[in-house]
């Protein structure tokens, strides 16, 4: 069951969390914000600013260079509709807006999506839900 939270949008959510202000930046860099404060549903996979810390030097800087691949990046932790918890645990992959599936796997302590745990599941916007993971979500 999602949690219901004060927060109007993804987008909201986002800039009022400090523990994903690496993943806000880059979610505004790339302008998928445009999509993430709009209708939805959306359900982002949102890596924490530690998750970031593990990638290997210029890991992001590569990324950032080239504004299609922010957004190509930023896109792979995006999946239309609406998965709580519950829908991500019975399915085997989650669908990105890029139309690449995540893997799901359901083990302790996870559930796992795309290789990264999901830490705090069920946070409730009012255009989705967001799940905080402990790893970045890269593309293949």
């Amino acid at each position: 069951m999602v949690r219901i939270a004060h927060f109007d949008t993804i987008g909201d959510m986002l800039d009022q969390t400090p523990e994903l202000s690496t993943f806000n930046q880059l979610v505004r860099r790339s302008g998928v914000i445009v999509d993430l404060d709009g209708e939805g549903p959306f359900t982002v996979f949102a890596p924490t600013n530690e998750a970031f810390d593990k990638l290997p030097p210029n890991a992001l800087g590569n990324i950032v260079k080239v504004p299609a691949d922010l957004e190509r990046f930023v896109r792979h932790h995006v999946a239309p509709g609406s998965f709580d918890r519950e829908r991500i645990i019975a399915s085997d992959v989650v669908p990105t807006v890029l139309g690449v599936g995540l893997e799901v796997i359901d083990a302790e302590p996870g559930p796992y999506v795309g290789g990264a745990r999901v830490v705090d599941a069920d946070i409730g916007t009012g255009n989705g839900v967001v799940h905080t993971v402990d790893d970045v979500i890269g593309p293949e």
